[in-house]
């Protein structure tokens, strides 16, 4: 039967190992809260990344179209419905 000998220095990287990791999830957890978004990066989830920038571009895109038709008028609109119907 084969033994493995576990010295100090595989418990000391180890150790480190986990701090490092630890510390990763707690630097992660403050970004949270500080911006108050889940998503601070592409990297953090890449799919929800993905939609935020839909969800933009889609917002972004009904504004200037809102934009543009306050800018034609209620008058020009009106007009533009009548010569469709007749």
């Amino acid at each position: 039967m084969a033994s493995l000998r576990v010295t100090q220095g595989i418990l000391v990287l180890r150790s480190m190992r986990n701090l490092n990791d630890h510390m990763r999830k707690i630097l992660s957890l403050q970004d949270e809260l500080s911006t108050g978004l889940r998503v601070n990066s592409p990297s953090d989830d890449p799919i929800d990344a993905r939609r935020a920038i839909d969800a933009r571009t889609s917002i972004g895109t009904s504004e200037q179209y809102l934009d543009n038709m306050s800018m034609v008028g209620p008058a020009r609109g009106n007009r533009t419905m009548r010569s469709h119907i007749n």
